[in-house]
């Protein structure tokens, strides 16, 4: 189990890390942690070889996780975290509640787990509810941001910029320039947190909006070539996996604010790459208004097209 969920989650020997946990699976089938790391690793084969068609298997595995360890909090949040990046928000919300419950009670499985309040605030805002996501996230702060957990700093630093996105949907664009802001302090405390260059990649691209809806042209492009520059050396900061995060979800806010930017060809060629990688949220397309620049670009309508046809997880 071990062994391989270390290469997994290191993101190495991929192929070598799934025949051992599918070992431990076999040797242990009533262990909820073998179905976890080996749901794990098949999801984050996704997010580090674009190879996304474990998604289904996953799913499978995390689901008899909870049955196996209902209060276990991980098997609800990253049952959520894939049902999110495919878009499936009304599933998606139900298991983030699930999860989240868990971690505000304080009664868990296994393990204490950080991430469910705020994975919940994530769909929330998905689904458009920017009140709700506010309390949500909130409550993420007030619950978990001072718990000792690996994953503790780069939850805190995902939650502000999840709150710059969604000050900057409301146009509160200072507002959102101090939360993009929270999350670059909450990294350099903890620069050797678990996945937490992921969160520092968003702040960069949620500045470059907030600059840009601003007037300020040049810290933007300053902001968006901290972020390609350092999506391109992954150097200096763990970037193992974390919800929400990964090259595929990076070159979307990529593509989103080369969108805001009128630079409708580059934000395309970004998207394409995007969905390369693994992209599937089509919902997204039609709810985020930086694309509404795009939307009547053939080839915007190709990948919705392409996207709205692939199968969804059950």
């Amino acid at each position: 189990n071990y062994l391989g969920y270390m290469w997994a989650d290191r993101g190495e020997r991929l192929d070598e890390a799934l025949e051992l946990i599918s070992r431990a699976v076999e040797l242990e089938p009533d262990n909820p942690q073998s179905h976890y790391f080996l749901a794990v690793a098949l999801w984050l084969r996704g997010m580090d070889e674009f190879d996304t068609s474990g998604d289904q298997e996953a799913v499978d595995h995390l689901k008899e996780v909870t049955a196996l360890a209902p209060k276990y909090q991980p098997g609800y949040q990253i049952q959520g975290a894939i049902y999110l990046q495919v878009g499936q928000y009304d599933r998606a919300r139900e298991l983030m509640e699930k999860g989240a419950v868990i971690e505000e009670a304080g009664e868990f499985d296994l393990g204490r787990f950080v991430g469910a309040i705020g994975g919940l605030a994530r769909v929330v805002f998905r689904q458009g509810d920017l009140e709700g996501a506010s309390q949500y996230l909130d409550d993420a702060f007030r619950i978990s941001g001072e718990t000792e957990h690996v994953y503790t700093p780069a939850c805190n630093a995902l939650a502000h910029c999840w709150r710059g996105e969604l000050l900057m949907r409301q146009r509160r664009r200072e507002e959102a320039l101090q939360a993009f802001r929270a999350a670059q302090e909450q990294v350099y405390r903890s620069p050797r947190s678990l996945g937490i260059g992921w969160p520092l990649l968003r702040s960069h691209l949620g500045l470059a909006h907030c600059f840009h809806d601003l007037r300020m042209r040049r810290e933007a492009e300053s902001s968006f070539q901290q972020a390609v520059s350092m999506l391109e050396a992954k150097a200096d900061y763990d970037f193992s996996g974390l919800w929400d995060s990964g090259d595929a979800q990076i070159h979307m806010e990529m593509a989103s604010y080369l969108a805001s930017t009128h630079r409708v060809d580059a934000a395309l060629e970004m998207m394409e790459k995007a969905v390369e990688c693994g992209w599937r949220e089509a919902p997204r397309l039609d709810s985020d208004p930086s694309f509404d620049t795009m939307r009547n670009e053939p080839r915007f309508r190709q990948i919705q097209a392409e996207l709205a046809a692939r199968p969804q997880l059950v």
